[in-house]
C-alpha cells in the first residue's frame, strides 16, 4: 500500500531549492551534475541544521541550569 502522506518542508528550504533549481537551469547543468550538486546542498543543510539544533539544545540546558540554580538560591535564603 502506498503512503498518501505528503512531506512539508521549511520555507527556507523551499526557497533554497527554488533558487538552486533556477540557477541550475540558467547554467544549463547536466541532469546528473545538477542532481549530485543538489544532494550536496541537501546534505550540507542537514549537517548545519543538526549542528545548530545541537548548539541550541546545549544553550537551553545551560539557561535552564542557571534558572534552577537561581531558584534554588532564592529558596535557600528565603527559608
Amino acid at each position: 500500500m502506498e503512503s498518501t502522506a505528503t512531506k512539508t518542508y521549511a520555507p527556507w528550504f523551499v526557497t533554497l531549492m527554488k533558487t538552486y533549481n533556477t540557477k541550475a537551469e540558467e547554467l544549463q547543468l547536466d541532469q546528473d551534475v545538477a542532481s549530485e550538486l543538489r544532494q550536496l546542498f541537501i546534505d550540507k543543510c542537514r549537517e548545519q541544521y543538526a549542528a545548530g539544533n545541537k548548539s541550541g539544545i546545549a544553550w537551553l540546558k545551560r539557561e535552564q541550569a542557571k534558572t534552577q540554580a537561581g531558584s534554588s538560591k532564592a529558596t535557600d535564603t528565603g527559608s
